[in-house]
């Protein structure tokens, strides 16, 4: 070190702002992944575009505040209407916001506390595709004896079975599966399906 206290090589490397964000946004990514937080509803407002804008702050008084986003797809299966004050559990990923350097919640799931769980919220959504008709028997085409291919998409049509299969892992690691795009997508699919 010299004597005007340059610490010469032994400085960090100066990062852009972006890119000091999107370092801080990988390593929340990678640390946290997907996060359930419970909170109360604060300045919830839904845009033009079908986006749901809203914060959640501690429910015991604490004055942690955190800035949420909703999109479209994710709000429209709300099966209730969020409103300032109402607690609530969302499950989502955590991330930076970079235009304000915010930490933000990306909500993919909201359930009001006390009406239940993600569980019954799968209960719900299967009623629904039930009501539907989707899981009906009628609605299940016969598997070839012995398929020539098996494949996960109907992209190729030199399958003659699909298969959408799971590992195991908790509701919360697995939810994706119960999304109703994806049991619409195997209801609509011309090529038989084992799950």
């Amino acid at each position: 070190m010299s004597s005007d206290g340059d610490t010469g090589a032994l400085a960090p490397r100066a990062l852009s702002v972006a890119a000091l964000l999107l370092a801080a946004a990988d390593a929340l990514q990678f640390r946290l992944g997907a996060v359930a937080v419970r909170g109360e509803l604060s300045g919830f407002s839904r845009a033009a575009s079908g986006h749901c804008y809203f914060s959640l702050k501690d429910s015991d008084g604490a004055s942690a505040l955190l800035r949420c986003a909703m999109f479209r797809r994710a709000a429209s299966l709300l099966d209730f209407a969020p409103r300032d004050g109402q607690h609530v559990e969302v499950r989502g990923r955590v991330g930076i916001y970079e235009p304000r350097g915010e930490l933000q919640c990306i909500v993919e799931a909201m359930l009001p506390l006390g009406a239940g769980s993600l569980y019954e919220l799968f209960l719900r959504q299967k009623a629904k595709l039930e009501a539907a008709g989707l899981f009906d028997d009628t609605r299940k085409r016969p598997l070839a004896q012995h398929p020539r291919a098996i494949g996960w998409a109907t992209q190729r049509a030199e399958v003659d079975t699909l298969i959408v299969c799971r590992g195991g892992g908790s509701l919360e690691d697995l939810w994706a599966f119960n999304d109703e795009a994806v049991v619409r997508a195997i209801a609509a699919s011309t090529i038989p399906v084992v799950c």
